[in-house]
């Protein structure tokens, strides 16, 4: 009996998390790499039994074997609030987005870097997830929804 195989998106549906979420994964995991032309398998990914296929109608893309399910952890959303941007911390205070990330950069939780923003060692301790679009590769950061009640953060908005 051969292994089923899954798209990243039906992957994804099937343990419960977003896409992005599970690129996220199989980035850290080193299993595949952004390039200009989108998402790329690594040798590390070939090795984890993923594989190229070509559609005419969903162009190139990356089909996982189901058993990939048992190789990664994935995060674990059943408990977890909704991660806050910068533009939800915008609408909270009532600042704009480009203030929101200035502010986390004088703080020194984020740094600036090509068209986004890199968390810090300390936005890292602050509860800060990086992330990537999957389309642009733009650098941007998730914090915790604590983030909004921490007295020193919400003291630089008063």
């Amino acid at each position: 009996m051969s292994e089923k195989y899954l798209s990243t998106s039906a992957l994804a549906r099937d343990l419960k998390i977003t896409a992005k979420e599970l690129f996220a994964v199989f980035q850290e995991y080193s299993l595949i790499k952004k390039t200009e032309a989108g998402w790329e398998l690594t040798r590390e990914g070939e090795k984890y039994g993923a594989k190229v296929k070509d559609s005419k109608r969903y162009g190139r893309y990356i089909t996982w074997p189901e058993t990939i399910k048992e190789r990664i952890t994935v995060p674990d959303n059943a408990d977890q609030k909704t991660p806050v941007s910068s533009t939800t911390i915008s609408k909270k205070f009532n600042v704009s987005s480009p203030k929101v990330n200035k502010i986390l950069s004088e703080l020194g939780l984020v740094s600036r870097e090509r068209k986004g923003w890199i968390l810090t060692s300390l936005g890292n301790d602050w509860g800060g997830k990086q992330l990537e679009h999957p389309q642009s590769g733009v650098p941007y950061i998730h914090w915790p929804e604590s983030i909004l009640d921490n007295k020193n953060f919400k003291e630089v908005f008063m």
